[in-house]
């Protein structure tokens, strides 16, 4: 017999009934359980539309609150502004009388109120024609050091100026301004405060004589006041230093300082980079030692802090071209110099061509509050009005040709040709060497003793041509150069300015050309306001550039020099190298 579990009926394909219940099942319960979902969901979208037709009931209910509760406002404050109205009527002429006294009261001060701006104006407009249009002259701090009044005396000629020089260096005295006519004002106004122990700042245009203004009254005091006590045998201890920003600046200030030493039984060294360390170090540690430093304050640093030179007898300190050595970043190493000089009657002299806030501030710190300063050229850099300046504005490519045409009219005439880059330099010397001229060239790619031969021998008049970078802008000084030519506009109007300083020094007249090409149109403006200033003619193609100058935020860099803020605590490492020719 078959069991009852096996005796299930099938259908004609094989599948059981017993299946087929099944399935019929589950497809009911879904259908129920289908229907079950919509009519909830249906229920929910009603209440959900129920309630958003309150709130939206709710809203307009809302705001037409808000806006019975507006009129009635509105009819409040018209209620108010009519009881006020009907207040004031019944105030009767007495109160019109009141109002009309306060009206006179006021028209009188309004009158007088209105002379006392006219007054005003007036006034802002005399300061405002008193005032320099030059963006740079501030207010003067009141520590600032205080202008010379002339209490030192009339000293434009060498007679006047002898008579206050000691009576111990009147041969030394003698044989330096032996070749010179009269003393420039820079000395004749320097000379006196400087004998007279004063702190002083000069602030006068280059080529003005800047370095007799200090070398002359310093040495006479020394000679006047020897040395009371020896330097330690091996031991700088120099009695005056003079800081310069360049090695052709401290050239020129040590052969003038040199030849004065000379007449006072005194010595005098100079030191910079660029040459043997070695030979420097053996002329400090002479046993004659060292009365007069001539020094770039980068080699200075470094005798220092080798501990071959101390500032421990030193008596004057002379920041020349103080405006150039902050512009090239030395202002740390300045405070640190003035800092280690520490006798207490030390004096301190100050020459730039400019008068900026730096200059300012290191001049507040460490110079005297009887400080005289002594201007004579403004406070910004102007040119030098004895020059003739002619600008040309061409076509880069028309350079060269132009040059030999320059050259060609200017026969046997000393010149400076001013290149902006080292090979462009070395270029044109090139040039103008295979068009038959006999030129000499300085630039930082050659080394310090072919830099001076090459002005020595247009010093001597051997060669008539010299091609320089910027290094020989400041510093050269050899009379006689006639014409200063810009083959290519420098990065700034101050190099500019010192460049054709060249020319027209000591009082005598020169000549300036300068190629002006369309990549240096940044500096339009800034040259046609040293044109102005100067009574010089501004082109036509110049003035087509624009007259605009933009702000500077560095004066060497320009807008494009910015202090980074994650950099300003974090210190710079010196390296130091053992080769005596670093």
């Amino acid at each position: 017999m078959i069991p009852w579990y096996l005796s299930v009926p099938r259908d004609t394909n094989g599948t059981s009934c017993q299946a087929h219940c099944f399935a019929h099942k589950n497809l009911k319960m879904s259908e129920s359980s289908s229907k079950k979902s919509k009519k909830s969901s249906g229920v929910g979208a009603e209440a959900v539309a129920h309630s958003n037709d309150e709130l939206n009931s709710k809203d307009v209910a809302d705001q037409d609150e808000d806006e019975q509760s507006k009129k009635e406002r509105k009819k409040q404050r018209k209620e108010e502004k009519r009881k006020r109205r009907e207040a004031e009527e019944a105030k009767g002429e007495g109160a019109d009388a009141v109002e009309e006294s306060v009206d006179v009261e006021k028209e009188k001060k309004s009158k007088t109120r209105d002379e006392g701006s006219d007054e005003e104006k007036k006034s802002s407009k005399k300061a405002k024609v008193s005032e320099t249009a030059d963006d740079e002259d501030q207010k003067e701090p009141a520590n600032d050091p205080q202008k010379d009044t002339g209490e030192f005396g009339d000293l434009s000629t060498f007679e006047a100026a002898k008579a206050v020089f000691p009576a111990a260096s009147h041969k030394m005295f003698d044989s330096v301004t032996a070749n010179f006519k009269a003393p420039t004002p820079i000395q004749a106004r320097t000379w006196g405060a400087t004998l007279a122990g004063k702190d002083v700042i000069g602030i006068a245009q280059t080529g003005s004589g800047k370095t007799l203004a200090f070398v002359l009254p310093v040495v006479a005091r020394m000679m006047e006041n020897p040395r009371k006590k020896k330097a330690p045998k091996g031991k700088a201890m120099p009695r005056a230093l003079v800081l310069a920003p360049t090695r052709e600046l401290c050239t020129q200030s040590f052969e003038v300082a040199q030849k004065a030493c000379a007449f006072a039984g005194l010595t005098a060294t100079v030191v910079y980079g660029g040459t043997s360390r070695s030979h420097q170090l053996k002329t400090l540690q002479a046993s004659t030692g060292v009365d007069f430093l001539v020094a770039t304050p980068g080699r200075l640093m470094d005798f220092m802090e080798s501990e071959d030179v101390f500032f421990d007898q030193c008596e004057y300190v002379i920041l020349d071209e103080a405006d150039r050595m902050l512009d090239m970043g030395f202002e740390k190493d300045v405070r640190k110099i003035l800092s280690a000089a520490t006798l207490p009657n030390r004096r301190t002299l100050m020459f730039s061509a400019t008068w900026p806030e730096a200059i300012r501030s290191i001049a507040t710190e460490f110079l005297s509050k009887t400080a005289v300063r002594i201007t004579l050229s403004g406070e910004k850099l102007t040119a030098n009005a004895r020059i003739e300046q002619r600008v040309e504005v061409m076509d880069p490519r028309d350079k060269d040709q132009r040059l030999l045409e320059i050259l060609a009219e200017n026969k046997n005439c000393r010149l400076i040709v001013f290149a902006l880059y080292k090979k462009e330099a070395e270029r044109v010397q090139q040039t103008l060497q295979r068009r038959g001229y006999k030129v000499a060239g300085v630039h930082g790619d050659k080394s310090q003793s072919d830099r001076e031969a090459a002005v020595a021998a247009f010093a001597k008049g051997d060669v008539l041509i010299l091609v320089a970078t910027d290094v020989a802008s400041r510093g050269l000084d050899i009379k006689g150069v006639e014409l200063v030519i810009n083959y290519t506009f420098p990065l700034t109007v101050e190099d500019y300015v010192h460049r054709i300083g060249r020319t027209g020094r000591a009082g005598a007249s020169g000549r300036s050309i300068t190629f002006f090409t369309e990549h240096d149109k940044a500096r339009a403006g800034e040259l046609q306001n040293v044109l102005k200033q100067a009574g010089a003619p501004v082109p036509d193609a110049l003035a087509k550039f624009g007259g605009t100058v933009k702000k500077k935020e560095h004066a060497l860099y320009g807008a494009h020099f910015k202090r980074d803020p994650e950099l300003s605590n974090k210190t710079a490492t010196m390296v130091s190298f053992d080769s005596d020719d670093e």
